[in-house]
């Protein structure tokens, strides 16, 4: 009997029509050329084949910073200019989970806060009240000095009368010379920042300083005024702070060297700001690297308090620019289980820039991004993944690396996030073509534009589409379940020689659970074999676009979706897990 995994009686026409769509199905997937998504891929149910660019204002918008919200929408920050000669204005922008402007954020998802000079937004926090705060620095221009302003906005985007003087606070009080590059709320909803306080007296320092949640200073950490760190008797710059579970504060950047880098340091602060006596030297660190630390270095924690430092580094023997990552012990002392010394290099794509931040997945893989260079010697974003003990996870992407294009132009990565259900956020800025006709666009400026990688590998057990409950997402078993029982089968004929190995639903239990589930993938309000359950089946064996919807959508219905909404209906209905 052809197809014989079936088992069940059909009138002929019945059947052949199934079997030929159940064929045209994997037809598509060898004819089509769509490759199946995997961990470090861009995410299909996200933007244009996972990828957005956001305009906000006509000329240069740059985005420095991405926060992920609690319902998995992004908010960018960062800076706008209209034209050439006007001042530059702190931007957000708010992208739905789809990764189309949010229309309930701002102006169609967009926010412009004009402050009295130049400003920018370097960092950015969605708060545990739902607020945002973003940070980074402002021209005073009554000084015309830098400094560093914040403001809070509501979950609309208007500005919070509560913060500071109407929604802003700039510079901050007796610290105008501190540069924000790092923002971090406390559990009792005050604001670290971390930066870098500039001094014709000391020199470039490593400077935190604690603000109340009205965005006056605490005057209860350190002596009142941000605390100036000298870590090294050279030009110290601080890039990331992080709290740890205990509350300490590790403050980390390059220093002793010049604007361009110098060697990775660390501080660590107790909770009223000062140096922890049991971290390093008196509460730092100074690792000087093979070859150079360039601009960047992120820390993150291990559950076992362990901390990774990721930056951008030089090689001596050729200035091959890469990643270097360096883990030490909670005392601060160089872990020699990792890598060599401590130290673990990876060269793998030529990096054009450094990593401006990281985050880990699940606490023991690291994340770190970069924009490299490509084969044409174009910019553009890669993302790295890396094992607990230091060597590329070679379930992400290529090798453990993921590199590729965002904008038709020069791409910058600036900021990354992990989100809620695993997924890798990368932001930036891109240079944006609008096309004419074939073979002539022009420039329309560099724009603000997001990225979204599949995460995982996911637990199998997560995907409610994982009909027989075992320890594989199977289109040969689960989809062929799924059929089956959209066409009315039950008992053994639903079950016969469509089982996976080791199910741990079956019988009753497998049909009561077939019969909770919504099928309608279509959005037609009835679920079909020969629409939803081909549709289900195409999304499973990972097909997009045309090859997944074409003669497997109900068109006539106004409610029908398209091939992205159903890709984005079976993850939110079903489980992140469902989709290859």
């Amino acid at each position: 009997m052809p197809f014989n995994s079936l088992h069940f009686r059909r009138p002929a026409l019945c059947r052949s029509r199934f079997i030929a769509s159940v064929w045209a199905a994997f037809a598509c997937l060898l004819l089509s050329g769509t490759s199946v998504a995997a961990p470090g891929q861009l995410d299909p149910t996200f933007g244009i084949g996972g990828a957005s660019i956001i305009p906000v204002t006509p000329r240069a918008d740059v985005a420095g910073a991405v926060a992920v919200q609690s319902d998995g929408k992004l908010v960018l920050a960062g800076n706008c200019q209209t034209t050439q000669n006007t001042r530059r204005e702190l931007c957000l922008a708010r992208l739905r989970t789809d990764g189309t402007p949010d229309p309930a954020f701002g102006s169609a998802g967009t926010v412009r806060t004009t402050l009295d000079g130049d400003a920018s937004g370097n960092a950015i926090v969605v708060a545990s009240d739902g607020k945002i705060v973003i940070a980074g620095p402002c021209l005073i221009a009554l000084w015309s000095v830098w400094s560093s302003c914040l403001a809070r906005y509501d979950s609309s985007g208007a500005l919070d009368p509560t913060f500071g003087v109407g929604g802003k606070v700039g510079p901050i009080a007796n610290a105008p010379n501190i540069s924000i590059t790092q923002l971090i709320e406390t559990a009792d909803h005050k604001w670290l920042v971390i930066g870098t306080c500039f001094s014709s007296a000391t020199g470039n320092r490593l400077c935190p300083a604690r603000l109340m949640n009205d965005g006056s200073l605490d005057a209860t950490y350190g002596s009142g005024v941000p605390v100036a760190l000298g870590v090294s008797s050279g030009i110290d710059y601080a890039r990331h702070g992080l709290v740890q579970a205990d509350g300490k504060l590790v403050i980390s950047g390059y220093c002793g060297g010049s604007v361009y880098g110098g060697d990775l340091c660390a501080v660590r602060l107790l909770g009223d700001g000062q140096p922890d006596p049991t971290f390093g030297a008196n509460g730092g660190l100074i690792v000087a690297l093979a070859g150079q630390t360039l601009d960047a270095v992120f820390a993150t924690e291990q559950p076992d308090h362990k901390l990774v430092f990721a930056t951008h580094c030089a090689r001596n023997s050729d200035s091959l620019t890469g990643l270097c990552l360096y883990r030490v012990l909670p005392d601060g002392t160089p872990d020699a289980s990792f890598g060599q010394g401590g130290v673990v290099r990876s060269f793998v794509g030529r990096a054009a820039n450094p990593p401006f931040a990281g985050a880990t997945t699940d606490g023991n893989n690291y994340l770190v991004f970069w924009q490299c260079e490509g084969a044409t010697l174009s910019l553009q974003f890669c993302v790295a993944r890396f094992s607990s003990d230091g060597t590329p996870d070679a379930a992400f992407g290529l090798g453990g690396l993921a590199s590729y294009r965002v904008g038709q132009g020069l791409d910058y990565a600036t900021a990354l996030a992990a989100a809620p259900d695993g997924k890798v956020v990368v932001v930036g800025y891109c240079d944006n073509y609008q096309t004419l006709i074939p073979g002539f666009s022009i420039y329309l400026g560099l724009e603000f534009c997001a990225s979204r990688l599949k995460g995982g590998p996911y637990n199998p057990l997560t995907c409610a589409l994982n009909a027989d409950a075992n320890q594989a997402i199977d289109t040969a078993t689960d989809s062929l379940l799924l059929t089956r029982y959209l066409l009315g089968l039950r008992g053994d004929a639903l079950t016969t020689g469509a089982l996976g190995q080791n199910p741990t639903r079956t019988g009753q239990a497998l049909e009561s659970h077939l019969a909770s589930l919504n099928l309608d993938a279509d959005g037609d309000g009835q679920s079909l074999a020969m629409t939803d359950g081909l549709l289900i089946l195409r999304a499973m064996l990972g097909l997009t676009g045309d090859a997944l919807t074409a003669g497997a959508v109900n068109t006539a219905h106004p409610n029908a979706r398209n091939a992205q909404q159903i890709l984005t209906w079976i993850e939110s209905t079903h489980g992140v897990a469902c989709l290859p």
